[in-house]
This record gives structure tokens, sequence and C-alpha cells, in this order.
């Protein structure tokens, strides 16, 4: 905690989504589109690649012009819903993987800083995305630990401290809830580990 940046009412968020391709969000654009609707939500999106690795059903565009058509896409969806904060990381999108550390080789410690950035810029209250679970994608596993470094790392002034000097310093701050994993999936049959309710039972 400490300094002196506050974002203002143009720039602060309520709720921050973060995820490792255009597409992997659809989940959480109808409650976006609720939350911003019926209680005045605002909601915000950190994409970490532009989905360039990905395969397309629908037209010919391949590398970079798949990425642009698959962030148009979803910058579409998510104005449609309300929320129109999208920050694109713009790593890369590499082939299909199993492998989180393999993700984090080639994404490297500078997605980690880009992502504190804007949760220190934004101020976010509750952060939502994939768990780091190894039942998934290598690059959904690295965006599922990457919202848990973020979180730390923005609530760290000894991380990333070049960020809180100079003419457009930011502040350290502290997300108050994380959701990782299954945000918005029906809550898990009694017995199992978790069995808690999703994050869209019961917001207010």
């Amino acid at each position: 905690a400490g300094g002196s940046y506050k974002a203002d009412r143009a720039v602060k968020l309520d709720v921050m989504g973060e995820w490792a391709h255009p597409d992997d969000d659809t989940s959480i654009i109808g409650p976006c589109g609720v939350w911003h609707d019926r209680y005045g939500v605002k909601c915000g999106i950190i994409m970490v690649t532009r989905g360039e690795g990905g395969g397309n059903a629908v037209g010919t565009e391949i590398g970079p012009e798949l990425g642009l058509r698959r962030e148009n896409e979803d910058r579409v969806a998510h104005y449609r819903s309300g929320t129109i904060d999208i920050f694109n990381i713009d790593s890369v999108d590499f082939f299909y993987n199993t492998s989180a550390p393999l993700t984090q080789f080639f994404w490297g410690n500078e997605t980690l800083r880009r992502i504190t950035r804007i949760i220190r810029m934004t101020q976010p209250d509750i952060y939502i995305g994939f768990g780091p679970g190894l039942n998934n994608h290598g690059n959904h596993q690295q965006a599922g630990r990457y919202i848990w470094e973020g979180v730390k790392a923005a609530a760290d002034p000894n991380m990333f401290p070049d960020q809180l000097t100079g003419p457009n310093a930011l502040s350290t701050w502290q997300v108050k809830k994380v959701f990782s994993g299954g945000s918005t999936a029906p809550a898990p049959p009694q017995g199992t580990q978790f069995p808690t309710p999703d994050c869209t039972t019961g917001f207010l």
C-alpha cells in the first residue's frame, strides 16, 4: 500500500478478467454485461495474446492477420456487453502445448511486468480468470499463474519499482478478491474438494 496515485473514474475498474487468447473469455462476456446493465459494474479484460497461433475455420487469415481478426471479434463482443476496457499484452501465441514452463519461456517476465502495470493503473477490486491447473492448455496454465503472480506483484513495492516513480508514477494496489478457474461454471457437487458456488451467484 502507499503512494498517491488513485485511478479516476475513466480508468478505475471494478472487475478485471485475464485470459490467454481472444475467445477464452466467453464465459465472462455475459456476466459483465449483466453486471454493467443492472449494477453499473465496470469490467475490463487483459488478453495476453491476440490469438494469432490458433486455427481458422471461417476465413483464410493465419498468423498476425488471424490475431487481428480474433482481437476485433473479441472487442465487438465486449462492446455489445458494455465492456470496452480491453488490454492486449501482445505476447506471442504459439503452437498448442501442455507446458506452463514452455509458455513462460516464450512470454517471459515482460508479460508479468505489463500485467502488473495494468492492475496498478486500473485498480480493480475483483480479478477473474483461468486456474493454473495441469488439466489445461499450457498457455492457459501460464495465464492462470499470472493471475496470482500479477495480483501479488501489484501489491509489492519491490516488484517493478520503476512503475512507482517518475512523472507518471503509479501506486501499489491490492486486489480484494480473486476467482481463478471456473468463474462462471456451475458449483461443483458437494463432497468435492472446493464445493463453493460460482462467482455469478449472489454477486452483490
